[in-house]
């Protein structure tokens, strides 16, 4: 009898580092991807770009980030909007996702407005308090900033997309981000 049992329990261990085996062999995550992809999926990133709205996080290829708040005001510190012109003030946070030091720039997040007119877009005006953005900073391994963009718009828009389009080194083109938003007018929070 004894000698039947170390039979069952060796055929039954045997069956169960078998089935182990096999759960391991299937390549990828849940979602099908594997390599690469799965370790960026598993890290937030998943590729084809996306378009969100305030408070929403916003998964790039090397960080994350985040719109938190929008506002049109006439000035900025020191700044002044030109005739006919506003200024968006924008609040954001942005965290880095990669595993190296990430050069950042004023010119990553670009405001659009309207059509697709040529003009329908602005950069960010330099950094002039230490509230906003520096023009060029760099982003450390899982580095979190926040910070504010200043844009000078048409005075009559008050809906916007904030974007960032991924540039790779080998000068191919990634996803495109967007967040919606409409700016406060009345110097306050964004909705």
């Amino acid at each position: 009898m004894k000698r039947k049992s170390k039979r069952l329990f060796a055929v039954l261990l045997a069956a169960l580092v078998g089935l182990g085996a096999l759960t391991a062999c299937g390549g990828g995550n849940e979602n099908g991807a594997t390599g690469e992809e799965a370790e960026d999926q598993e890290e937030g990133y998943v590729p084809g770009g996306g378009l969100g709205y305030l408070g929403d996080t916003m998964h790039t290829y090397w960080f994350d980030f985040t719109v938190e708040d929008a506002y049109i005001c006439q000035s900025y510190d020191s700044y002044t909007a030109a005739a006919d012109m506003q200024l968006v003030v924008v609040t954001m946070a942005v965290q880095s996702t990669f595993l190296q030091s990430l050069p950042m720039s004023r010119y990553d997040f670009q405001i659009q407005w309207g059509g697709e007119g040529e003009d329908d877009y602005a950069w960010p005006i330099a950094a002039a308090t230490e509230d906003q953005f520096p023009d060029e900073y760099s982003l450390g391994i899982h580095e979190e900033r926040s910070g504010v963009l200043v844009y000078e718009v048409p005075a009559d828009t008050v809906d916007f997309s904030l974007s960032f389009a991924e540039y790779f080194e080998d000068d191919t083109e990634g996803d495109v981000y967007f967040v919606y938003f409409t700016a406060d007018t009345s110097g306050g929070a964004a909705v």
